[in-house]
């Protein structure tokens, strides 16, 4: 009995070591297929197609040290920014970078981001060649990797981040309910930290805060098929989007999906979002009960994934 038992375990765990390689070398297919992809593509307005939205990013920088204005290309047309000046001012640092150069480094950044999204190097690999939103995420260089890798991060405790969206896309206020419950002096702290930076923003470029107000009243919805939203207000779905984040403190698996309906526009690359679902909650956040944080628990526990799977590994 002994001998077929220790015959048993060897036989798993070498069963175990075979799924896993597998898996590393199909994640080894995706990053290739994804640079191949990628660099094919090369950069909009450098005679590519690629980046279209690191672009926009990169020009919104030098709009604000140039001091012109932000707004006017429509939605779904090359180069049109969309977010805040915030956002711009911010972004303005790293445009001493061509624009090449900048769109691979936005890109390296979303792919560091699937990483934290998805708790693996070999989960992220995966994700690139299972998933296309993702790939599509990565080639317009978006923002959309940076959410999940937030929902994830809230996912597993840790919130400190969670307001940061906010100052971009208003989607990730359904994160609020969760990350209240984790850590509520973390959450109020990031909050009022985002508050601050919007209002020094304000107080810099106040001409740029009203060019946005104005460029949101008259925003036009795009008519693009890739818009998945098209036709659906965004209040109701902001609702919606609310509901589940009240859910996702009972099933935080559904925090992912309630921030992607809770976007102002749901391109198809947005989709690249749900790979969070697929991030790894320590055992303590799944069995939180819904009115309290767990006790004794620090939040950087929440980083450590709760069991070892083939997926898992980095």
């Amino acid at each position: 009995m002994i001998a077929l038992a220790a015959r048993a375990a060897v036989g798993t765990w070498a069963g175990r070591r075979v799924v896993g390689w597998v898996l590393k070398g199909a994640a080894g297919i995706g990053f290739l297929f994804g640079l191949w992809i990628l660099a094919g593509l090369g950069i909009a307005g450098q005679g590519g197609s690629g980046g279209s939205d690191a672009i926009a990013y990169w020009h919104a920088g030098r709009a604000i040290l140039d001091g012109t204005s932000l707004y006017g290309a429509d939605a779904g047309t090359t180069s049109a920014y969309l977010y805040s000046p915030l956002f711009a001012q911010v972004v303005a640092p790293l445009t001493f970078l061509s624009p090449i150069s900048f769109v691979w480094l936005w890109r390296a950044i979303e792919l560091g981001a699937l990483r934290v999204a998805t708790g693996s190097w070999t989960r992220a690999g995966l994700a690139i060649l299972v998933f296309p939103p993702v790939i599509i995420e990565l080639a317009y260089a978006n923002v959309n990797l940076l959410i999940a890798a937030i929902c994830a991060l809230a996912m597993r405790g840790l919130v400190a981040p969670w307001s940061v969206p906010v100052v971009v896309k208003v989607a990730a206020l359904p994160l609020a309910p969760m990350a209240f419950l984790a850590d509520r002096r973390t959450f109020l702290l990031s909050g009022a930290i985002a508050l601050a930076a919007v209002v020094v923003s304000v107080a810099i470029a106040p001409t740029m805060w009203t060019d946005y107000v104005a460029f949101l009243r008259n925003a036009q919805e795009p008519t693009w098929w890739t818009n998945l939203s098209q036709g659906i207000p965004l209040a109701p779905r902001l609702l919606v989007g609310m509901a589940l984040g009240v859910a996702a403190i009972r099933w935080p698996r559904l925090a992912p999906l309630a921030v992607l309906i809770a976007l102002p526009i749901v391109w198809l690359s947005a989709l690249s979002i749900l790979v969070a679902t697929v991030a790894p909650i320590p055992a303590q956040v799944t069995s939180r009960a819904p009115a309290s944080a767990p006790s004794g628990v620090e939040p950087a526990a929440a980083l450590a994934p709760p069991t070892a799977d083939p997926a898992t590994a980095p």
